[in-house]
């Protein structure tokens, strides 16, 4: 199943928040995040030692939305 809905969140600042599902072109950015992230950071977020690689954001890039499904969240274009 494709999902393609697009939703605006307003979050307590007042600014936008856009949660979309992701797309293969996506790819470089969510690397960027990841590797942006500090060592404590990827700890608290993944409880232990792992560090995403390619694989792993490839997996998060194709959802089957059956069993796993990711959102993206962009704001101010980040």
């Amino acid at each position: 199943m494709q999902v393609e809905a697009v939703r605006d969140v307003i979050l307590r600042d007042g600014t936008t928040l856009r949660l979309r599902p992701p797309r293969r072109e996506d790819a470089d950015a969510v690397s960027d995040f990841f590797a942006a992230l500090s060592d404590e950071s990827l700890y608290l977020r993944f409880h232990g030692g792992f560090r995403p690689d390619d694989a792993w954001i490839g997996a998060l890039l194709e959802p089957d939305w059956d069993e796993r499904g990711v959102l993206l969240a962009a704001r101010d274009d980040r």
